[in-house]
């Protein structure tokens, strides 16, 4: 824990990139969705959690990981991550050009109600 403008706060280390949905229409009408960068460079702390797993020769299971977010950070169950960077702003070379989807979310608050962090699971994004 670390004292920033005289409150308490996490340590986050690491930078994300947040995607945001937006739907648009073609020609014919039918839906799409776009993803765009929502906000750049979001403070976040990356755990590992499971890397690619081979089930068989046809099937992988795919990477998921945990991100911690302060609890004002702009997620929700249709946000997308992408480019996780290191403290010294370097990519993560395993992860670069992959992008992440929301499995999970949980919110925490401290012994006092208020809102701390946001503990977010998310899996490799497959289309």
């Amino acid at each position: 824990m670390s004292s920033r403008d005289g409150k308490t706060h996490m340590r986050f280390p690491h930078r994300i990139d947040v995607l945001t949905k937006t739907t648009e229409k073609n020609q014919a009408g039918q839906r799409r969705a776009e993803w765009n960068v929502g906000k750049s460079d979001q403070i976040c702390h990356f755990v590992p959690s499971r890397a690619n797993i081979r089930i068989s020769p046809t099937a992988e299971e795919t990477e998921k990981i945990m991100i911690f977010l302060p609890a004002d950070a702009p997620v929700d169950f249709q946000t997308r991550f992408s480019n996780i960077h290191d403290r010294s702003g370097s990519l993560f070379p395993h992860l670069e050009g992959k992008e992440f989807e929301v499995i999970e979310m949980n919110h925490f608050s401290n012994y006092r109600g208020k809102p701390q962090h946001i503990q977010c699971r998310v899996e490799t994004v497959i289309e």
